[in-house]
């Protein structure tokens, strides 16, 4: 075992895609304190495959890191893809949702079984005039979509900025988890990352599907 193994296992034991630790919590983990540079140069936390306390600490695990200095805390992400389907036993379809307010109505209960927390429509503190969906200890926040792309175009042009927008809103957000949910059109999420998602570090892709009852999470690259 290297040197910050005992992270890699932490890590490598818990269940959820997001887990953020303070300093000190890690340092806890560790049994020693971490060297100053992870205290005061972010690029000490660099998800670099060549840099052995990443791989010990968390990459090896795959997990990947983002530092804030300012509040001495660490992010780490497991970028893995979850399928999510629910028991079919459990009466789960009703009619086909066929616009936004009744998509975003079944997002609240897929998201709240994919959680395992109820999530309601509300205003999350610090995101300005947005409403969208959150639990009630404010640790998730989200927002459903519910676009079509347009037939004589490459890319919805007019649709795209909204998902941009939210997107920026979230990664502002103090919240443990978030995520935007897409229904209708599979193709809106998967080219709206084709050409953003490079930009995208803190916030989760779904997709829902009410044919088969699946809820998939997009892989980021």
């Amino acid at each position: 075992m290297g040197k910050y193994s005992e992270l890699g296992t932490y890590l490598g034991n818990q269940k959820g895609t997001r887990v953020q630790l303070d300093l000190s919590e890690i340092e806890s983990i560790l049994g020693f304190p971490l060297p100053p540079a992870a205290r005061n140069h972010p690029a000490w936390w660099t998800n670099d495959k060549d840099r052995i306390h990443a791989m010990d600490g968390w990459l090896g695990y795959g997990w990947k890191a983002k530092v804030n200095l300012e509040t001495q805390r660490v992010s780490f992400i497991n970028p893995e893809n979850i399928i999510y389907t629910k028991d079919k036993s459990e009466d789960f379809k009703t009619s086909t949702p066929t616009k936004s307010h009744d998509f975003e109505n079944k997002a609240l209960d897929v998201m709240s079984d994919f959680y395992s927390k109820e999530l309601v429509t509300g205003q999350y503190p610090g995101i300005p005039k947005s409403s969208g969906m959150m639990s009630h200890d404010k640790e998730i926040v989200g927002y459903a979509h519910y676009l079509t792309m347009d037939d004589d175009k490459d890319l919805p042009s007019a649709k795209f900025p909204v998902i941009s927008e939210h997107v920026w809103l979230l990664e502002k957000a103090a919240a443990l988890h978030k995520f935007l949910v897409f229904g209708n059109d599979r193709r809106v999420p998967e080219d709206w990352l084709k050409q953003y998602g490079h930009l995208v570090y803190d916030v989760d892709f779904f997709y829902y599907s009410h044919e088969d009852d699946r809820l998939e999470r997009f892989i980021l690259k």
